[in-house]
């Protein structure tokens, strides 16, 4: 299980800056594990958290998403992908749980197993039973985030990404979060975006740090 990016370049102005990013060129392989990727703002995190998770394509190059020496194309890759964005997005009219299997359903699995599953899964670490019933606009931005990232564990995605996944939530949160992310990556692909570098700690197998859309550094087993 690897992801392969070769050459990718691409434009963007979803980062926090309001200038349009030049991304790339970038080469480099995403094994599973738990990465981390960090970066000032306007760095380009956003921006390449998008292209893996093929919210829009790169201009040059190519993104090679594979499971067993196989090469997955579009919508197989995209339904074993799990997505985070950094801004919330939401149905405010639906509950939790009619949120969780509405997604379900975009990824075509079986939407009570699956998420009876992932609430099984979060319960362990984040307690996600208690909002189910609510809806999303009556919901804090931290339990908002709760229903984000439980959905992006659906159908136990091979390649999961999180843009600033900690924000808004709670110490017991975020322990819990990257409890839940690091027994995730020992199958998964796991990325995980932060502008605070303090948040990434010995648990993370490598770092990876962009400036100006470039990539400047890869650092393995927390040599960092």
């Amino acid at each position: 299980m690897a992801i392969r990016l070769e050459g990718v370049m691409g434009r963007s102005s979803s980062d926090s800056s309001a200038r349009e990013l030049e991304l790339g060129p970038i080469n480099m392989k995403l094994y599973p594990g738990l990465t981390g990727l960090i970066g000032a703002n306007g760095a380009g995190k956003s921006a390449l958290m998008e292209l893996l998770a093929q919210v829009w394509k790169p201009g040059r190059g190519e993104i090679v998403y594979e499971i067993n020496g196989i090469q997955l194309h579009g919508f197989e890759a995209r339904r074993l992908t799990g997505y985070v964005p950094q801004q919330i997005s939401i149905y405010e009219h639906l509950t939790v749980l009619d949120y969780l299997q509405y997604i379900a359903g975009l990824k075509c699995l079986d939407d009570r197993a699956a998420v009876r599953a992932v609430i099984r899964q979060m319960s362990e670490w984040l307690d996600i039973r208690p909002v189910l019933h609510k809806k999303l606009g009556q919901l804090s931005v931290g339990q908002q985030r709760l229903a984000m990232i439980a959905q992006a564990f659906l159908g136990a995605p091979a390649f999961l990404f999180l843009d600033e996944p900690f924000a808004s939530l709670d110490i017991r949160m975020r322990r819990g979060l990257l409890d839940m992310l690091a027994e995730a990556a020992q199958r998964s692909v796991v990325l995980v975006s932060s502008h605070i570098t303090e948040e990434m700690n010995e648990e993370y197998d490598r770092i990876i740090t962009l400036a100006d859309g470039k990539l400047e550094a890869i650092t393995a087993d927390y040599e960092w």
